[in-house]
């Protein structure tokens, strides 16, 4: 007999040994039971059990007739335990059965699993809070939860709350200036839709699954087969092929070896029988294959590949099916900017969009590239955000949020009030752009078509860093044209902005018709924003560029008060000349 065949046998009869003292050991222990967990037993134990029954590592407690389990310094309560499955399922202490507002504190995939218990999550809940309200069905509110003893932390200068299934939720599902605060994780092992707050209650109340047998047989891993028999873990070595055990119970090894005969002959046949047949299709798939990858990589230029590690925020980059996908083969049409043609669409998650089809091929696509990796990073309230792009052979387009009133040129008429705080939020927009964001731009291209305004009226500085890569005539400063004033900088964009409040109010021509104003229909404090628009225009179109204040300063200036305005001194404007103007 071989050494190894010797070895075998001995550890045979020692596991035998073990296994048999074991089993007596744990016959005299009787199963336990807490509240409406009755068959606690071997590998788990409550406390006040005899300490021969049971394993150590499995101890349970039992207080005020509930069966807890203590897992990373955390209680939950045992909701039961299938033996067959080597499952507990427990539930947070801290979640209340009858308050819906009630979650768990700690239930995450991370502070579940332990060297003793692997946990069962597949469905991530997060949490939102939102300046405004969302009308999402993705987005259930919880708004009304925040007073309540949630166990969510929550930011009080927020005014709704929100959980949203996040299994695929991306950064362009979000709505605009929603926050993540936390996120909870649910079991799979119960079906739910999650979309009402009685339904994710529900699954948290479920609790979730813990596997023990990774642990106990730990100790089998690439040694033998785990096998639990008689109160305790039996590891039957792997060189031992059980002739009472049923077949469908063999480890892999002993499945092999009985199978052994068959899969030889009925194994080579289907094998052969397979590699012919793709041997014959591959033929036939090769030849196109390799003629789309030709034709693919001819069409692509060196740069058709994605921009995201250029940014924190990454857009999208969509492909060209995408794009044709989204806007229903472009469907319908939004209009016809300066730029290209752009047309509604909606992503998967059902949020409207808007894509810009731009006609005008560029010379050099590393412009396109550095124009998407520019635009990309700005995020600002009042500044259009970029969703995605699409860069595709000659195909380029840019992907934007849908603004669903249109432009300030499009939009219905405002009062006084909502005008002064557009043209506030305006500057705030181009301040954020001269200075404050990651890379200082220009717009160059300021005008009422290219400020869109929301459904809250609330208006998005869009196409900035356009101009410079598509030059067109807009609101344009004049050393734009007479070189001897000064040079191009971002005093051109305060001109601009001067011009639009002129083209806000309705007054284009002098100082004159602010004395015009004191008829005006409205408040007293309306006739002070209006009059307060009209002096820091003046301010803004000066002929030279270094009379114009920055649009730092127009910020200061809006929200001051009148009586401390004065008119620009020695005024000289350029404003409205012919040329000047779209």
């Amino acid at each position: 007999m071989s050494v190894y065949s010797i070895s075998s046998v001995i550890l045979l009869l020692l596991v035998s040994l073990l296994t048999c003292c074991n089993a007596q050991i744990n016959s005299f222990c009787v199963p336990s039971s807490c509240g409406n967990i009755k068959n606690i037993t071997f590998p788990f134990r409550l406390k006040d059990d005899p300490r021969n029954c049971g394993n150590p590592n499995f101890e349970l407690d039992c207080q005020n007739n509930q069966t807890i389990l203590y897992l990373n310094s955390r209680s939950y309560y045992v909701k039961s335990i299938d033996y067959d499955l080597y499952k507990i399922r427990v539930v947070d202490s801290a979640l209340e059965n009858n308050n819906t507002c009630s979650f768990p504190l700690n239930s995450t995939e991370d502070n579940m699993s332990s060297d003793i218990y692997r946990s069962d999550f597949d469905v991530p809940l997060v949490f939102l809070q939102c300046p405004r309200t969302v009308n999402s069905p993705r987005y259930v509110d919880i708004t009304f939860c925040s007073n309540s003893n949630s166990g969510i932390s929550s930011n009080t200068s927020q005014a709704h709350s929100y959980i949203v299934v996040g299994n695929e939720l991306t950064l362009s599902d979000l709505e605009d200036s929603c926050s993540v605060e936390t996120a909870i994780s649910a079991s799979r092992s119960i079906t739910t839709n999650y979309s009402s707050l009685s339904s994710i209650h529900e699954a948290f109340a479920y609790g979730f699954e813990l596997s023990w047998i990774y642990s106990l047989c730990s100790g089998c891993y690439g040694h033998g087969e785990c096998v639990l028999q008689s109160n305790s873990v039996v590891c039957r070595p792997f060189s031992v092929c059980y002739e009472d055990v049923p077949v469908s119970e063999l480890n892999f090894r002993c499945k092999l070896q009985y199978w052994a005969p068959y899969i030889i002959v009925y194994g080579g046949i289907t094998i052969g029988g397979f590699l012919g047949i793709r041997f014959l299709f591959g033929i036939l798939f090769l030849i196109p294959f390799l003629v789309y990858k030709w034709r693919r990589r001819k069409n692509f230029s060196e740069y058709d590949f994605p921009f995201e590690e250029q940014t924190n925020f990454k857009p999208i980059h969509y492909s060209y099916s995408q794009i044709k996908k989204m806007t229903n083969n472009f469907k319908e049409k939004l209009g016809i900017g300066s730029y290209g043609n752009v047309f509604k669409g909606k992503l998967r998650s059902g949020l409207p969009i808007a894509v810009k089809m731009m006609n005008k091929s560029m010379s050099d696509a590393q412009e396109f590239e550095n124009l998407v990796s520019a635009i990309g990073k700005i995020r600002h309230g009042n500044l259009l955000q970029l969703v995605g792009f699409c860069f595709e052979g000659e195909k380029r387009a840019l992907v934007y949020d849908f603004m669903c009133n249109g432009s300030l040129r499009e939009s219905p008429s405002l009062s006084y009030e909502k005008m002064f705080e557009i043209s506030l939020e305006i500057a705030h927009g181009i301040d954020h752009l001269h200075g404050n964001c990651e890379e200082k731009s220009l717009h160059f291209g300021i005008k009422p078509h290219n400020v869109l305004i929301d459904e809250n009226l609330s208006p998005k500085i869009s196409d900035f860093g356009m101009v410079r890569l598509y030059p067109e005539v807009n609101y344009m400063a004049p050393e734009f044209y007479y070189k001897k004033i000064g040079k191009i900088s971002y005093k051109a964009d305060v001109y601009s902005y001067g011009i639009l409040l002129m083209e806000m109010i309705g007054k284009t021509k002098d100082v004159e018709e602010i004395k015009g104003i004191e008829n005006t229909k409205g408040s007293a404090e309306e006739m002070k924003m209006l009059k307060k628009m009209i002096i820091i225009a003046l301010w803004c179109i000066q002929m030279l560029p270094q009379d114009r204040p920055s649009m730092n300063k127009v910020i200061e200036m809006l929200g001051s008060d009148l009586e401390l305005l004065k008119m620009p001194s020695n005024f000289k404007a350029v404003c409205c000349t012919k040329g000047i103007r779209n």
